[in-house]
């Protein structure tokens, strides 16, 4: 194993993955005809973890209050964010409006070990079933952004549009993800894209503990689907999968807000292939291991 250690997340010294987290790379194991280098493993892993942590972000949001994005050390006012209309129709009662629009306008994080986020964009919340009372709600997200800023001054942006339906109820959530795209633009000026089609199943340690408008309890979290990452000229497949739920933490300081866990992606460009494990070892550390 080589000891490529890197710096991932929304911090001043990365350039992708967990607000303020670390990865640690070791990929002797490869084979020399792969589809990913070391430092390419590394860079779509700490998108991929990134990625993971996002599909959470807002997940309890159901439009029946303007609510901030999660954040360990604060949630910025609700004057940083519109909702329209300012009292949405439901029809069927249920805790979901049929439809409403929250803006977020330079709604401001602020993160524990330093840095901050300018969140920016839209979330539409519909109810996908507008007659029928249950805990079903779609997010479609439009140029949805978050502007980190890092201890030393530096940016990188990440972007969210697509769409993601949630089904669930205090004990447990499961949400499809259907071609949910993310940009990546780094302090260098490089991008990236990561689009994806996720299926994830969210459940509380403790039942019951899962409310609307309200940050996730701790839990465990499984993931199975397919996406794409480009880079360049450079495109990958990639099928992901939880070979150990994720354990989702809240009282993380760091992004991605993981304490224990092994998610597994395999990679195919050009008929060659790369199996890239990632395994979250505490708050925003994880490793990354290719063969």
């Amino acid at each position: 194993m080589n000891g490529l250690r890197r710096m991932s997340g929304f911090t001043a010294l990365s350039f992708a993955a967990a607000m303020l987290g670390t990865a640690c790379s070791n990929s002797s194991t490869a084979p020399v005809a792969v589809s990913l280098t070391a430092a390419q493993a590394d860079s779509v892993s700490s998108v991929i973890a990134t990625d993971v942590q996002g599909e959470i972000d807002f997940s309890t949001a159901n439009g029946a209050a303007a609510i901030g994005p999660s954040a360990p050390a604060n949630t910025p006012p609700p004057a940083c964010v519109t909702r329209t209309p300012a009292s949405p129709t439901n029809s069927d009662g249920d805790p979901v409006p049929d439809s409403v629009r929250l803006t977020y306008t330079n709604c401001v994080v602020n993160y524990l070990l330093g840095g901050s986020d300018s969140v920016n964009g839209t979330i539409d919340i519909l109810d996908p079933t507008p007659t029928v009372t249950d805990h079903a709600w779609k997010h479609i997200f439009t140029n949805f952004e978050r502007v980190h800023t890092g201890p030393l001054g530096r940016q990188w942006t990440w972007t969210l549009n697509g769409t993601r339906q949630i089904i669930g109820d205090s004990a447990q959530l499961a949400f499809t993800s259907t071609n949910v795209s993310t940009d990546y633009t780094w302090p260098n000026g490089s991008s990236a894209n990561h689009t994806r089609s996720w299926n994830i199943t969210f459940t509380a340690d403790t039942a019951g503990q899962i409310q609307p408008d309200s940050p996730l309890p701790v839990g465990t979290l499984t993931l199975a689907g397919t996406s794409t990452w480009t880079r360049g000229a450079n495109t990958w497949n990639l099928v992901a999968s939880t070979t150990a739920p994720l354990h989702f933490n809240p009282t993380c300081g760091v992004r991605p807000m993981f304490d224990a866990g092994v998610l597994k992606f395999v990679a195919t460009r050009n008929s060659l292939v790369t199996t890239v494990t990632i395994q979250f070892t505490a708050c925003g550390q994880y490793t990354v291991t290719r063969s």
